[in-house]
Parts: C-alpha cells; sequence; structure tokens
C-alpha cells in the first residue's frame, strides 16, 4: 500500500528511544462505479507541498 501511495510511513519516536513505524491514510475519496459489469475506481491521492507545486508548475507550462 505505501508502494502504490495509498499510505505514508513515517516512523515514531517515543521517549525511552524506541521506535516504531506509523502509517496514515494518503486517500482522500475513493469512487467505485460498476455498471454493465465494469468496475470503474477514482482515487483523490493527497498531494504534499512539494508534489502539488510540481503539478501546478507543469499544468502551467503546459498551456
Amino acid at each position: 500500500m505505501v508502494a502504490n501511495d495509498l499510505l505514508v510511513e513515517q516512523t515514531q519516536i517515543e521517549t525511552d528511544g524506541s521506535h516504531h513505524s506509523v502509517y496514515e491514510a494518503n486517500v482522500d475519496h475513493v469512487d467505485v462505479d460498476i455498471e454493465d459489469g465494469t468496475i470503474d475506481i477514482k482515487m483523490d491521492v493527497r498531494e504534499d507541498a512539494a508534489q502539488r507545486f510540481s503539478r501546478i508548475w507543469g499544468d502551467i507550462r503546459d498551456t
């Protein structure tokens, strides 16, 4: 799920010095449509600031 950007993995450090992985959903919304035996899935995945900037800059350059 991490490799497909559905989850974001972070390391949480405890006060005793131990640490473990914590996971957070990276999906804002999922639509599943089933029509005539066809399944259509659309996902809205969260973007971090760098991804958002790159997407916006790419949109500007393409116009």
